[in-house]
């Protein structure tokens, strides 16, 4: 599964308490949603949805490298 088009559309909100980012790519054959939810304290869920496959969704959380 290749995807080298730009984005169709890529929006940013800022939500009740982080922010909220939305992506949206299409190839010849499918078509994926990304949704990014960014807390202030860091932590994040990113939901996959696809037309021809079945949705998945992350957990984690965002933390700044050790200064080397």
């Amino acid at each position: 599964m290749i995807f080298d088009k730009p984005f169709e559309t890529c929006d940013m909100e800022k939500a009740k308490k982080g922010y909220e980012v939305k992506v949206t790519v299409k190839n010849s054959n499918d078509r994926l949603d990304f949704s990014f939810y960014i807390s202030e304290n860091g932590s994040t869920t990113l939901s996959v949805s696809s037309t021809n496959r079945q949705s998945i969704s992350y957990y984690g959380d965002i933390v700044k490298d050790k200064e080397k």
